[in-house]
C-alpha cells in the first residue's frame, strides 16, 4: 500500500476518533466557543481546542514512519534536521493558539508570534523556494523545502523534494 495514503489515513482516523474526545474534556472543562452574534452560523458551542489534535495525529502519522522501510521512510530519517526545524515552530504556532482558546489573544500579539515563528523558520535556514499548481503546469515539481544555512551542513543545491 502506498505509504501516503497509510499517513493520510492513520492521521484522518486519529483525528477522527480524537475529536470527539476533545468535545468531551472541552465539554466538562468549561472550554466551548459560542455563538456571538444572532447570525453567525454556529448552532451550537464549539469546543476549542482543535488544533491539539490535529498536532497530534499529525505527530502520530509522522512517528509512524519509523516502523517501515521503503524509499519514503528512508528519506524521512536522512531529514530528521530538517523536520525537527520545522516542528519547532509548528510547535510555538500550536502552543499560540492554545493560549488564545483558553485565554484570548489580541490580534497583534497574535501576529507577531506568527511573524516571530516565520522568522524562526528563516534564522535557522529554512526557505521555501518552489510552489507548484496543484494541478501542474511548467516547471511544477511540488513543494522544495531546502536549508541553505552552511552552519547547517547543507549547501546551496541540496533540498528536500516533496511531490
Amino acid at each position: 500500500m502506498n505509504t501516503y495514503t497509510v499517513l493520510f489515513a492513520f492521521a484522518f482516523l486519529a483525528t477522527l476518533i480524537g475529536t470527539p474526545i476533545l468535545r468531551r474534556v472541552c465539554t466538562r472543562l468549561g472550554l466551548l466557543d459560542s455563538a456571538i452574534t444572532a447570525g453567525t452560523h454556529q448552532r451550537r458551542h464549539v469546543p476549542r481546542l482543535g488544533g491539539v489534535i490535529i498536532y497530534l495525529a499529525l505527530g502520530g502519522a509522522l512517528l509512524a514512519l519509523f516502523f517501515p522501510s521503503n524509499v519514503i521512510t528512508e528519506q524521512f530519517r536522512q531529514e530528521l534536521p530538517t523536520f525537527w526545524l520545522l516542528w519547532g515552530p509548528a510547535t510555538f504556532i500550536l502552543l499560540l493558539g492554545v493560549a488564545d482558546d483558553i485565554w484570548g489573544m489580541n490580534a497583534w500579539v497574535k501576529f507577531s508570534a506568527q511573524v516571530a515563528a516565520g522568522l524562526w523558520l528563516v534564522s535557522v535556514g529554512i526557505q521555501i523556494t518552489h510552489l507548484s499548481l496543484p494541478w501542474g503546469g511548467a516547471g511544477g515539481a511540488g513543494l522544495v523545502i531546502g536549508r541553505r544555512h552552511p552552519a547547517l551542513g547543507r549547501g546551496p543545491d541540496q533540498r528536500l523534494q516533496l511531490d
